[in-house]
């Protein structure tokens, strides 16, 4: 297949998508609504990792580069696999367990490690305070996220259909490439 052929069949794909979500607009909203949480996420992650990069700075810490900015990279890759904006809302259950990991690994921290220092080294280092709040934050997040994705019967429902959607376009998708 040439450049201009898979160009094309790229094309022809891409109209096939857009009428098969327009002929469903709930759907379309839902895939809308599932995306935005997911920039959301993204967002608040990547100020997250920035203010604890400063921290770490802050304090002495060891910096190192690659592993502070590939970190925040695949655990926002992770996030969109299981928020899942085309895919079934079974794979959203994986925030349940990633918002228990986060708390459990929030106590154990607090516990080992800010217990009775914490205050001194928030008013020393003010950035630590906000990353600790964030990362309090994050269990509560993940659960508020997975609890509104996974709920709601009608939640459900979408994220299934669009799934359905998404298998019916990459099954015509590849009998076009094929013929």
């Amino acid at each position: 297949m040439t450049k201009e052929e898979h160009a094309a069949l790229k094309q022809q794909f891409l109209e096939e998508r857009a009428r098969a979500y327009d002929a469903e607009p709930e759907v379309k909203n839902w895939i809308k609504t599932k995306r935005n949480v997911f920039r959301i996420l993204a967002v608040y992650w990547i100020i997250y990792a920035v203010l604890s990069s400063v921290a770490l700075h802050q304090i002495g810490s060891g910096f190192n580069l690659l592993i502070d900015v590939l970190r925040p990279l695949f655990q926002i890759f992770w996030l969109y696999v299981f928020i899942s904006p085309n895919g079934t809302w079974r794979i959203n259950m994986v925030l349940y367990f990633w918002a228990l990991y986060n708390l459990v690994m929030n106590l154990n921290n607090y516990m080992h490690s800010f217990q009775g220092y914490l205050s001194e080294m928030i008013r020393q280092t003010p950035v630590l305070g906000v990353v600790f709040g964030m990362e309090v934050f994050v269990p509560i997040l993940f659960l508020g996220i997975a609890c509104y994705l996974t709920l709601p019967k009608k939640h459900r429902e979408l994220s299934e259909r669009a799934e359905e959607i998404q298998k019916e376009l990459s099954a015509s998708f590849k009998a076009m490439s094929g013929s």
